[in-house]
C-alpha cells in the first residue's frame, strides 16, 4: 500500500537521520536516531542510554496532510540538487553548525538505492534542514539536533 502522494521515483523510501559526535566520526558514541518511512508515514525515534544497555522506541503514524507537506518539498532530486550547489554559493545560505557533532543520513530508495552523507553545517534551504523542522513541528518530543 502507501500513503496517497508517495511515489517510489521521487521520494525515498526511508530517510533515517543520525547525530553523531564528531569523535566518533562512524557514529559509535551516537545514542539518537530518528526513521521516517515515507511510503507508510511512521516516524521512529530510537534513544539509546549513555551506557548502551536500553533502547527507548517510539513511533508516530502521520497525518495525510503532514506526509503532503513532506512529500512537496523533500525528494531524492530537491536533496541532489542542494548539494550540488558549489561551496562558494552556499555559504550564503547558512545559518549554524553542529557544536561537536555531525548530523548522517541514510536514505533507502524504492528501487533499492542507498545513498548516504553527513552534514556539520546548517543550511536554510537544505532538505535535511527541513525535514528536521518538519518534525519538530509534527511531533516536537522526537526532535533532535
Amino acid at each position: 500500500m502507501g500513503r496517497i502522494g508517495y511515489d517510489k521515483k521521487v521520494h525515498p523510501f526511508v530517510l533515517q537521520l543520525q547525530l553523531c559526535n564528531a569523535m566518533y566520526l562512524k557514529g559509535l558514541e551516537s545514542t539518537n536516531s530518528i526513521s521516517i518511512n515515507f511510503q507508510d508515514g511512521i516516524i521512529i525515534t530510537y534513544r539509546t542510554d549513555n551506557k548502551q544497555n536500553a533502547t527507548m522506541i517510539e513511533d508516530y503514524a502521520t497525518r495525510d496532510d503532514e506526509m503532503k507537506e513532506l512529500y512537496g518539498f523533500f525528494t531524492l532530486d530537491a536533496l541532489k540538487g542542494f548539494e550540488a550547489i558549489p561551496e562558494d554559493e552556499i555559504k550564503q545560505y547558512e545559518v549554524g553548525c553542529y557544536d561537536n557533532s555531525m548530523l548522517r543520513y541514510s536514505i533507502i530508495c524504492g528501487d533499492g538505492q542507498t545513498l548516504s552523507g553527513k552534514r556539520t553545517r546548517i543550511y536554510n534551504n537544505d532538505p535535511i534542514n527541513m525535514i528536521k523542522e518538519w518534525i519538530r513541528r509534527v511531533v516536537p518530543a522526537f526532535s533532535f539536533g
